[in-house]
């Protein structure tokens, strides 16, 4: 079925990531595991700080959390949903949405893609590479082919990253390393008292 994460980068420690995104993480993590729900963890020799959560919707859901997070440090927010081929990667600053790339895999159309705002110059690039890529897929005889689209805002945000989402890690890879707690579920009569808000 394939990944339906989000994960951001945050250019600071990963001890503010709880302060700037609202999240509760637990005490440093030790030892040679990593957990397989959600975590935020400074790779070695990176400036940036990964949050990788299990909610795909959670950066749709907060985008004036992630506003507020990038007046105080810039914000790289990825969004995968691999069961419809769809990608997504945003980049704020100073509390403003400076760029988006967006493709959706699941139309017709194998080249949708949109892009927002002012791209950095490594886009070209990385464009022009899948747009060849994908041409040349289509005119073979294979069924089913891939999607070559669906790896351009993905590689637009690992320029500065330096990961993406199907990365390999040990927990060995980190500098630094935090579970994120779970929010508490709602109960029974919580949910249907919040119909009546």
């Amino acid at each position: 079925m394939g990944f339906s994460i989000c994960y951001l980068g945050l250019r600071c420690p990963v001890e503010k990531v709880a302060e700037y995104l609202s999240l509760d993480l637990e005490e440093e993590a030790s030892g040679d595991w990593l957990p397989m729900d959600s975590w935020a963890g400074m790779l070695k020799g990176a400036d940036w700080t990964l949050v990788w959560l299990e909610d795909a919707r959670f950066i749709e859901k907060n985008i004036a959390l992630l506003q507020s997070a990038s007046q105080k440090v810039d914000v790289i927010a990825c969004e995968v949903v691999e069961s419809v081929m769809w990608a997504s990667a945003q980049y704020w600053s100073n509390g403003a949405l400076i760029w988006k790339v967006t493709h959706a895999g699941d139309g017709d159309d194998i080249f949708n893609l949109t892009e927002t705002g002012n791209l950095p110059p490594e886009y070209s690039a990385i464009r022009t590479e899948h747009f060849k890529n994908q041409e040349k897929e289509n005119e073979s005889d294979e069924e089913y082919g891939c999607d070559h689209i669906f790896e351009i805002p993905l590689d637009l945000a690992a320029v500065s990253l330096k990961f993406r989402h199907e990365q390999a890690l040990k927990a060995d890879d980190f500098a630094s390393f935090r579970s994120i707690v779970p929010p508490p579920r709602k109960g029974l009569i919580e949910k249907v008292l919040s119909l009546f808000k």
